[in-house]
């Protein structure tokens, strides 16, 4: 049975702002619901994700949404029951769900795929991770309140998992009642319930207050690398630069093709993913590299480690060269570097500066680059 990922972003933020739409507030440079989706894409395809949205979303946010999914967007309905029930009539036949609360963007994998686990196990038709209530519990009667026994209850949190077949979809679509969570459209069906663990870490934004609590998580999970590289120059046809050929009268002389700023990327991404150095994956004694295109070498690095997903923060590059005034080039190394990387121009920023005839630069021997880069992984 084939496991499909639903995510639910279809409310209103009443509780946020009558303005502003919570998923797509500012979370260091990215929207809120980018770092949902990016978690989920570490465990789903895009095939396998189905996004539900507010019919009247923006058209903006409709485009930026569907660069997460092949299928097409499900409007959502006047609630969050609606919504989930508008999802599965998408589905003809028997399937697995995980339905993710899209304003949760602290979820992790290990998460996610322990709830997948569970729901792709035969016995198991429902999946509901929780947390523990640590705080006293209090019930109101009467305008008095009184404590309970908070080992009597639990929070619950999405994902949550749901095989969706004949039994169940019967339950749906007697259910006449607004339910605040997934689950307890099945609390009192004979359906096996698997209860597991959730995290602490995975909080719902539901207000203005809770975006500063998940920035604080968020950050956790921001790396930061610096990188330099340096290639003498001599007399040529051509100049790669940023995954460009360039016509010049010089050529950077290198193993590969001596391209610096891509190999400042590189090492600038093994830096902050806490690796070896661009020498020590691909050595100069290595045949197998020798003149090869570095745009090469940046794609088997994003495949060895997985960086698909990596969303690139900011990454700023100084190119340091006395013999050949790059400042027309700068335009298009930035345009190409963030195709490469996957990420929008306005977060790759290029400089050009020469040395004062300093050094083996100011020489015109050589061509240097520095790069620093935050990325959130």
């Amino acid at each position: 049975m084939q496991t499909y990922c639903i995510i639910l972003a279809a409310g209103n933020s009443k509780r946020f702002s009558n303005k502003n739409d919570k998923l797509f507030s500012n979370i260091h440079g990215s929207p809120l619901i980018f770092f949902t989706l990016t978690n989920i894409l570490k465990v789903f395809k895009k095939n396998e994700i189905f996004i539900v949205i507010n019919k009247n979303l923006s058209k903006k946010h409709q485009f930026f949404l569907k660069t997460f999914t092949d299928n097409k967007l499900i409007h959502g309905g006047t609630s969050r029951f609606k919504s989930l029930k508008n999802a599965t009539n998408y589905f003809n036949k028997d399937v697995n769900l995980l339905i993710h609360d899209a304003a949760r963007p602290n979820i992790k994998k290990d998460l996610i795929k322990k709830i997948k686990n569970e729901i792709e196990n035969m016995n198991v038709n429902v999946v509901v991770p929780y947390t523990l209530i640590t705080d006293t519990l209090k019930n109101k009667k009467m305008n008095k309140y009184y404590t309970v026994k908070r080992s009597q209850f639990i929070n619950t949190q999405t994902p949550q998992a749901l095989k969706l077949d004949k039994t169940s979809r019967e339950i749906i679509s007697s259910t006449r009642n607004d339910t605040t969570d997934e689950s307890e459209i099945f609390d009192k069906s004979k359906l096996k319930i698997k209860y597991l663990l959730g995290s602490n870490k995975n909080i719902k934004v539901t207000n203005k207050d809770d975006l500063g609590l998940i920035k604080n998580l968020l950050g956790h999970s921001i790396k930061i690398g610096n990188a330099f590289d340096i290639h003498r120059i001599s007399k040529g046809k051509f100049l790669s630069l940023g995954g460009i050929k360039f016509k010049s009268n010089y050529s950077l002389i290198g193993h590969s093709d001596g391209d610096v700023v891509i190999h400042a990327i590189i090492d600038v991404l093994l830096g902050a993913l806490g690796k070896k150095d661009i020498g020590y994956y691909f050595p100069s004694s290595n045949k197998l590299y020798k003149n090869i295109n570095s745009v090469i070498l940046l794609n088997e690095i994003y495949k060895r480690f997985k960086l698909k997903n990596v969303l690139i923060l900011n990454l700023d590059i100084t190119i340091i060269s006395e013999a050949i005034r790059l400042e027309k080039y700068k335009s298009s190394i930035r345009k190409n570097v963030s195709k490469l990387l996957n990420c929008p121009v306005s977060r790759v920023n290029i400089k050009a500066k020469s040395s004062d005839q300093i050094g083996i630069i100011g020489r015109s021997k050589g061509i240097a680059c520095m790069a620093s880069i935050l990325i959130y992984k």
